[in-house]
């Protein structure tokens, strides 16, 4: 496991933290995105849709089932979790002197 925590699916696969590799945290993560300018009721309205289906116990259950853990943040939750995850990603494409070729 790459995350921080142990996947609810797999109890018994440790982390690579756990294992030895201190700090290491990283997760495959999904969200939902709407284009500049959208009003903000529809993204809140969207986002409502969102948290009600993560809410129901089926569509959770099948989630977890698919290794899948449901978070259903805000919109700015979410939002200010990807700028974290850009400046994180920016800095070691930087440090590791990638370019496109």
């Amino acid at each position: 496991m790459t995350s921080a925590k142990r996947m609810p699916a797999l109890p018994d696969v440790p982390t690579l933290m756990e294992s030895g590799l201190a700090g290491f945290d990283v997760l495959e993560w999904n969200g939902f995105f709407v284009p500049k300018g959208t009003p903000p009721r529809v993204v809140e309205r969207l986002a409502a849709a969102v948290r009600a289906a993560l809410n129901d116990p089926k569509v959770n259950a099948r989630l977890l089932d698919l290794g899948v853990v449901p978070v259903g943040s805000s919109p700015q939750a979410f939002g200010q979790f990807l700028q974290t995850e850009l400046s994180r990603w920016a800095r070691l494409v930087k440090q590791s002197g990638m370019t496109i070729e």
